[in-house]
């Protein structure tokens, strides 16, 4: 019995991580063919310890319930298993199919080891295999199972060599936009979960320790709330009565589900089962074999695009044993939404706002689907953060919504729609009054420079990139930079950029806005490439030089020092965190993460944030992209907050500062 409770954990484990997956690849365009499908590296941890952490070999089986659930065509797999080494690279390869499925489950069931365990090693073979041969048009992800042990025999060259593979694989996933996924596998108690947790929290990935059911339970019954967009869907949890049959009855909705995944867990393996379609017709044996993939006491039947109506699950078993029957759809939803029907949309005016629900790639204009679906639409004013959620009314080709846009007021709208257990939702759309608003042929914008055969001054023609529908000339501001105004600037319609002196490159985000107040914001990076290798020696001597100059008191615009200690103090719902922490001020620009841990959850961007110089050193700025509210203006977020000498400020993200931290600066009287 525990060998099921252990398992019913792994299974469930990834069946949400499937469901994760999917959930974060929900908003495709209309003609987007992808939906579902995803390039995926399975990591599978081989090691000796193994043997005690997975003693039944539960991974391989979750594997196999990842393969059943994971569409029948267009996925993109591949997998590493290790030790203290690569012992198995399968390259990735499309996946087509039960036999495809199968074969890359009996490829890696193959291996087998008792020897150390090197995880970076593992992850960035993994990255490399994703960035090689991934399909590009996919998004993509890593799998890792292990026992979150990295142990190389005690050889502490080696040791370093793993993290830095780690930290190596870590950067790849983060740049590249892959999450890796980690199950701790640990039934004896003697896992070790905080490097899997640090690897998958470091990428924006999951993680979860296996120990039984019930603990998974809890994790995934938190994590849903936050991520998925689907949940599994119970049709039974049942024991077989005396008379050996019992029936499960479900329905399938009108439209979104792509595949159907039944998932048949037992112990007993000479369960049978008959599935009669809503027409009464009931698949034969040799059909229901061609579209189950089956495991040691779980099996699953995909229908590929079920009929809608009233489906009947009929198994047969011995009397008393427990069967749970769970479904998972695999959709392919989209909603698309439009404002006035793509006239402009203009100041003190009603708005029609229009959702339209894509259904495989087809638009629904049946108003029979918005009536027995009704859609909502989300409406966030910018400003004050006011969210307003509202019903929309079925009309003849799609779900509509009136909205009086008041003069100068901007929103951030979306519309959703649940269909049964499925939820989809729309991309976010920036709305305006007045007008409609500029729209970017590129974001980002990327500028790369040659050294040392250009120009000192480059200007960028940011018209080249910006547009309006009704203004032919727009403004533009610079709205964040890691550059001082001196070294990069706007000047009318060009981006003015000092080539030698932005170093390697940076970020800043360029505000286009249109007469009638309606703006874009587009990130842009900087780039400078230096292709003589004597050049690259002379740079570095000079960054040498200035180094020295600061170190003797010189200071230069956009590295003046921050002169003086910050003081921060996080706190959430239950209080103040741990103990102050004070940090000496930096040159130029600091960044948040010095400070705070990625685990400390008090809603800071800690990517996204930092200090700043003040223009006199009695007082600093705290700089971020979102803006946080403060105790001194606590009704409007700012993206640039004053901290005066040693005045508190409590800083959050949460209007009723739930939590954040608390912020002192105390400058150094007697300088650098």
């Amino acid at each position: 019995m525990r060998q099921r409770k252990v398992l019913t954990g792994l299974l469930t484990a990834f069946a949400l991580l499937l469901m994760s997956l999917a959930g974060s690849i929900t908003a495709f365009a209309v003609d987007t063919p992808n939906a579902n499908r995803m390039n995926v590296v399975f990591v599978m941890d081989e090691s000796g310890s193994m043997s005690k952490t997975d003693a039944e070999s539960l991974r391989y089986d979750a594997m196999d319930l990842f393969l059943g659930l994971a569409t029948e065509s267009g996925n993109y797999m591949g997998a590493v298993a290790f030790d203290d080494d690569i012992i198995l690279k399968r390259d990735i390869a499309g996946i087509e199919g039960l036999n495809d499925k199968t074969a890359l489950s009996r490829d890696v069931r193959s291996v087998s080891s008792r020897g150390d365990t090197n995880i970076g090693k593992a992850i960035e073979a993994a990255t490399q295999m994703l960035q090689e041969s991934g399909n590009p048009a996919l998004p993509s992800a890593i799998i890792l199972l292990s026992d979150g042990n990295t142990d190389l025999g005690g050889n502490d060259a080696r040791l370093q060599e793993s993290y830095a593979s780690r930290d190596n694989a870590i950067e790849a996933a983060r740049a590249n936009g892959y999450k890796i996924y980690s199950v701790c596998l640990n039934t004896n108690g003697d896992a070790d979960p905080a490097e899997l947790q640090e690897i998958s929290a470091a990428t924006g990935g999951t993680s979860v320790e296996v120990k039984s059911a019930d603990d998974l339970k809890e994790v995934f019954s938190q994590f849903y709330n936050i991520i998925y967009s689907t949940e599994t869907i119970v049709l039974g949890d049942i024991v077989i009565p005396d008379n050996g049959e019992t029936e499960i009855p479900f329905d399938i909705p009108r439209i979104g589900v792509e595949e159907a995944n039944i998932i048949i867990s037992t112990l007993n393996s000479n369960t049978s089962y008959m599935l009669y379609q809503p027409s009464g017709i009931a698949y034969t044996e040799s059909e229901l074999d061609a579209m189950k993939i089956t495991a040691k006491t779980f099996s699953v039947l995909k229908i590929q695009n079920p009929e809608a109506g009233a489906w009947r699950l009929v198994v047969k078993g011995v009397p008393g044993d427990s069967i749970k029957i769970e479904m998972i759809y695999n959709s392919d939803l989209d909603i698309v939404q439009n404002f006035n029907s793509g006239n402009p949309v203009f100041a003190d005016a009603d708005v029609l706002i229009g959702a339209q629900i894509s259904n495989m790639g087809n638009l629904i204009t049946d108003s029979a689907i918005y009536q027995e679906y009704p859609m909502h639409v989300v409406l966030t004013e910018v400003g004050s953060g006011t969210v307003n959620d509202y019903e929309m009314t079925a009309g003849s080709q799609q779900a509509e919504y009136t909205f009086h846009l008041p003069q100068g007021a901007e929103y951030d709208v979306y519309t959703y729609c649940s269909i049964d257990n499925l939820t989809v939702t729309s991309e976010t759309a920036r709305l305006s009054a007045g007008r409609p608003l500029p729209v970017a042929s590129e974001d980002p914008i990327e500028i790369t420079k040659t050294l040392p055969f250009t120009k000192a001054e480059y200007l960028f023609d940011l018209s080249s990139v910006f547009s309006d529908s009704e203004d032919a000339t727009l403004s533009y501001s610079i709205t964040q930079s890691e550059f001082d105004s001196s070294v990069v600037s706007v000047e009318g319609e060009n981006l003015n950029i000092k080539v030698k002196e932005i170093g390697k490159g940076g970020e800043l985000f360029v505000t286009a806005t249109n007469s009638g107040g309606g703006s874009i914001e587009v990130q842009v990076i900087l780039k400078t490439v230096n292709i003589l290798p004597l050049l690259l020696a002379i740079l570095a001597a000079v960054v040498v030089l200035v180094l020295l100059i600061v170190l003797l008191g010189a200071k230069k615009k956009g590295n003046v020092p921050i002169n003086g200690r910050i003081q921060i103090i996080p706190y959430n719902e239950d209080g103040v965190i741990g103990n102050p922490n004070t940090f000496e001020g930096g040159r130029g620009k600091m960044m948040i993460g010095h400070c705070l841990s990625i685990r400390e959850n008090i809603g800071i961007d800690i990517k996204n944030t930092y200090f700043f110089h003040g223009e006199k050193d009695s007082y600093i700025y705290l700089i971020s992209k979102n803006g946080y509210y403060t105790d001194v203006n606590p009704d409007v977020k700012n993206k640039k907050i004053r901290l005066d000498s040693e005045m508190e400020v409590d800083v959050s993200s949460d209007i009723d500062f739930n939590k954040g931290m608390r912020v002192m600066f105390i400058p150094d009287e007697t300088g650098y």
